[in-house]
C-alpha cells in the first residue's frame, strides 16, 4: 500500500557475548611492568647466589671449631641445638656439699676427662660434670655434651660398665653408678 505508513520489521533478537578482555579472575599487567618485575627478580636470585657463595666458608678449615657455654670444644659428631638423649649416669651424688668437696669433685671430672681424650681412638668420650640438680645437691655424671646434661644409654652401656667395674678387675671404681633419666 502506497499510502500506508511502512512499519518497521520487528527487531531481530541478538545474543549477547560479553565484551572483550581478560577473562575473570586473571591478572593483566602491562609489558612494561611485567619485564620491570621479571629483571627484579631475577637480580635477587643472582645477589642471593653471590652472597651464599662469598660469605660462606668453603671447608672446613675455615670455620672454628664450636665451644660449649663452659669453654670445653664442642663434640663435632653430635649436634649441638639439642640434647644428645634423656639419660646421665650418675658416678656420685651427694645432698649437700661444700666448695672444697666440690673443688675435689671437679679434679676427678678434670682427671677423667683428661683420660679420655687420650683414649679418644677407643671411642671414649669426655663426657664428665658435675651437675647441681634442683635439690640442692651435687652429682658427678658422664652425660654432659656441647654445655647440655643427657645422652642416649646404649651407645654408652660397656663404657659404663667398665665405671663400674671394681678397680682391681680393671674398671674405674664406680660400683654403685647408675643411669638416671632426665625430665
Amino acid at each position: 500500500m502506497p499510502g500506508e505508513p511502512t512499519q518497521a520489521p520487528y527487531p531481530v533478537a541478538h545474543p549477547t557475548f560479553p565484551a572483550p578482555g581478560p577473562a575473570r579472575g586473571t591478572l593483566e599487567l602491562p609489558t612494561q611492568m611485567a619485564v620491570t618485575l621479571m629483571l627484579v627478580w631475577l637480580t635477587t636470585l643472582v645477589a642471593a647466589f653471590l652472597i651464599g657463595r662469598f660469605s660462606a666458608p668453603t671447608g672446613p678449615e675455615l670455620a672454628p671449631a664450636p665451644v660449649a657455654a663452659n669453654g670445653k670444644p664442642q663434640d663435632p659428631e653430635t649436634p649441638s641445638n639439642r640434647r644428645q638423649g634423656d639419660a646421665i649416669f650418675v658416678l656420685k651424688a651427694i645432698p649437700r656439699f661444700t666448695d672444697v668437696q666440690k673443688a675435689a669433685w671437679q679434679k676427678e671430672v678434670d682427671r677423667l676427662n683428661a683420660l679420655c681424650r687420650t683414649n679418644a681412638a677407643k671411642g671414649w668420650k669426655d663426657y664428665f660434670a658435675l651437675r647441681e640438680p634442683e635439690n640442692g645437691g651435687l652429682e658427678f655424671v658422664f652425660g654432659y655434651v656441647n654445655g647440655q646434661f643427657g645422652i642416649d644409654q646404649k651407645p654408652f652401656r660397656d663404657f659404663a660398665a667398665l665405671l663400674q667395674k671394681p678397680t682391681d678387675k680393671g674398671g674405674a671404681g664406680y660400683v654403685s653408678a647408675t643411669w638416671k633419666t632426665l625430665e
